[in-house]
């Protein structure tokens, strides 16, 4: 099965997870395209297509959404899976991906919430704060909070 995955990664950790599904799929015919570095890219000639990325203000991205927007008609006719990192978005990430998904008018497709993590030293003050509020709820560590869920990556990755 030919398979695509198509991410945008902000800080590093989706493409991480990028990564370790080209790696899992060893010699089978798996393709990575960052949307960042190739808005051009297509589902054409793929039977699998995978769309990862973090949460940013509510949603994913926006490449990602002209991504399926633009190739509505082609992504309708694939297997598709969903994949979100995020720090606090756990009970939102089902409405997340049917934003993005809205488009092709069908809700067959897997998601997989992930987690997230970051380094607050990396952001700038609005989302430092915001961060540390998160985190402190959550009782996480203030300055590298981390809820990356081991187990939901590893179900990720035996889907490929």
């Amino acid at each position: 099965m030919k398979t695509l995955v198509v991410f945008y990664s902000k800080t590093g950790i989706t493409a991480e997870t990028a990564k370790l599904m080209k790696k899992q799929a060893g010699d089978h015919s798996l393709d990575v395209v960052n949307i960042k570095e190739n808005k051009k890219v297509s589902p054409s000639g793929y039977d699998r297509v995978y769309i990862g990325s973090g949460v940013y203000g509510g949603s994913m991205p926006m490449e990602l959404a002209q991504f399926v927007q633009k190739n509505a008609s082609e992504l309708k006719e694939k297997k598709l899976i969903v994949f979100i990192h995020a720090l606090g978005s756990e009970e939102k990430y089902q409405k997340i991906a049917a934003k993005i998904m809205s488009p092709l008018g069908r809700k067959n497709y897997e998601v997989f919430y992930l987690g997230g993590k970051a380094e607050l030293s990396k952001q700038n003050f609005f989302i430092r704060a915001l961060m540390k509020k998160l985190a402190k709820a959550k009782n996480l560590d203030m300055e590298y909070p981390n809820t990356i869920s081991q187990s939901e990556i590893q179900a990720l990755l035996k889907t490929i």
